[in-house]
């Protein structure tokens, strides 16, 4: 019978703290995962995107540029939240 990931030696069981991203020897810190995924969208909004789509978003969201930038931000770092809560 084989062994649950839990008790695998091979990696010394599976690492339960959240993760934003494993790769099967490592796991890289959801808290750390979710940091860099805002600030790049942080990025990419400044970057990428046009004055003008700026501001459509801005009006969609009814809040100021500079506070849509943010809110962005946060809710693409939010995007995995939902995907490591276990209740059990």
């Amino acid at each position: 019978m084989g062994m649950g990931a839990v008790e695998d030696a091979r990696y010394d069981g599976v690492d339960l703290r959240p993760w934003g991203k494993f790769d099967h020897t490592r796991v890289y810190s959801l808290l750390f995962h979710l940091i860099d995924v805002g600030a790049v969208a942080a990025v990419l909004w400044g970057w990428l995107l046009t004055p003008s789509q700026r501001k459509v978003i801005s009006a969609g969201l009814d809040i100021p540029q500079e506070n849509a930038r943010s809110l962005v931000s946060f809710l693409a770092a939010m995007h995995d939240i939902g995907r490591h809560c276990h209740v059990g």
